[in-house]
């Protein structure tokens, strides 16, 4: 996957995890807190990209798994970001 697609899809989900939680989400195991650090993470990330530094191999599902979140929409975007991270292309 090319860096711009990651840039891009990073971006997306930035802006759902920082729209309020629905009560789905907080049904699937969303928190403020587990919202927050997701966020952190996220635009950590997004920097990296940005900057055309490594980008180290995270496992945001797992990690959101202990936060407790364990379905639902973000969580399955968040998943299938952290696997395109790993397909990453200069």
């Amino acid at each position: 996957m090319k860096r711009e697609e990651l840039i891009r899809e990073v971006n997306e989900l930035i802006l759902e995890i920082e729209s309020p939680l629905s009560q789905a989400e907080l049904a699937n195991g969303w928190t403020i807190k587990s919202q927050q650090a997701t966020l952190a993470l996220l635009k950590k990330i997004h920097e990296a990209l940005q900057e055309k530094n490594p980008i180290p191999i995270y496992s945001i599902g797992r990690g959101l798994n202990h936060w407790g979140v364990v379905n639902g929409p973000l969580l399955e975007a968040a998943c299938t970001l952290s696997n395109h991270l790993c397909e990453i292309e200069s």
